[in-house]
């Protein structure tokens, strides 16, 4: 064979295998939505028969490990205690396409854009607080090393009786450090605590900032989290407090944070405030939560001093408290800074 024919042979011979690598990923990107759509949701059935999921278009880049779904949206299952929704208009994951073939499923960054997420809280329903009921335990083994959300909104429902109560962020940005949805897998793939911090809007007023080191798949809850809230007109959020606590809210808030504990489900921290004309007025006296409130404040109260402002100190109370056994992971929460507050306001 001449010079000649060994060139034109290496000439045609790269032509095709590029020819052959140009159909092979134009057949990948063909075939690959519809597969990673069925590998997804009959994973996530198998895991949980009662749970749904929809989703759009799915779009893959193979060449980056890339996957994107459009109109993503997923239901927990009715019979948790703890129930979530999730609404994206895009989520796009970062992984290897073998990782969608092994068990656990790896992602190595998944980045949310409008996001809408709900949780909901249903007292009537005691799913025991167990390892097998956690909040998005009808998820399928998967390990998330990094979660980034943007433009997103969080709503937090409490089915308490006769009315719900709820809450809701806005313009949420955050990220989540490393996860995994099965304990079996998390000592291995995310042992350490995971890392969370969020900033937003509460109730389209004031602005929130969240720090949290926590043990998602705690039974009773296991964390340690600071909370802070700017300029909150306590009108805005009075409603949620109304229904959880039977008390009506008015007044404003300059700033208020709590660091606090959480150890299988025991709270322990503080709460620090700068106010105004801070008021509570007793709505439901029969609420358990105001016996002791009650004795001492009377039914109105109303705090006409500043605090925190002016040269006086911020107010500040212990918070404490514990989950009880049929109560939801941020019901507790609330109920422990509840307890704080109704002590600040009395002063």
């Amino acid at each position: 064979m001449t010079a000649r024919h060994l060139f034109n042979a290496f000439v045609f011979g790269t032509v095709g295998v590029a020819l052959f690598l140009g159909a092979a990923i134009v057949l990948v990107r063909l075939e690959a939505p519809s597969w990673l759509e069925k590998k997804i949701v009959t994973s996530i059935k198998d895991s949980c028969p009662r749970c749904e999921i929809k989703m759009g278009a799915v779009e893959v880049s193979v060449l980056e490990g890339r996957v994107s779904f459009l109109d993503f949206h997923y239901e927990d299952d009715p019979n948790h205690h703890a129930r979530v929704s999730v609404h994206a208009k895009r989520l796009e994951i970062q992984a290897s396409l073998k990782s969608f073939v092994l068990k656990p499923i790896i992602i190595e960054n998944l980045r949310g854009d409008e996001v809408s997420f709900t949780l909901t809280e249903n007292p009537a329903i005691n799913s025991g607080h167990d390892d097998k009921s956690p909040p998005l335990s009808g998820l399928p083994p998967l390990v998330f090393e990094h979660i980034e959300v943007h433009q997103s909104s969080f709503h937090y429902v409490d089915l308490v009786k006769p009315q719900s109560s709820s809450l809701l962020l806005t313009q949420v940005h955050g990220t989540v450090g490393g996860w995994s949805t099965r304990r079996e897998i998390a000592n291995h793939y995310t042992p350490d605590p995971t890392e969370i911090r969020a900033t937003g809007v509460l109730e389209d007023s004031g602005h929130f900032v969240v720090e949290a080191s926590a043990d998602p798949l705690s039974p009773r809850g296991t964390a340690q989290i600071h909370i802070a809230v700017k300029d909150q007109p306590l009108e805005k959020v009075s409603d949620f407090f109304l229904h959880e606590e039977g008390i009506q809210l008015k007044g404003r808030i300059f700033q208020i944070s709590t660091d606090f504990k959480m150890t299988n489900g025991k709270i322990d921290g503080k709460l620090k405030a700068t106010y105004y004309g801070l008021g509570v007025k007793v709505v439901d006296p029969k609420s358990s939560g105001l016996k002791n409130f009650l004795v001492t404040a009377g039914v109105d109260l109303v705090k006409k001093n500043e605090q925190g402002i002016n040269g006086k100190p911020p107010g500040e109370k212990p918070v404490t408290g514990e989950r009880g056994p049929e109560q939801g992971f941020i019901a507790a929460i609330f109920h422990a800074l509840g307890a704080a507050a109704k002590e600040l306001m009395r002063g």
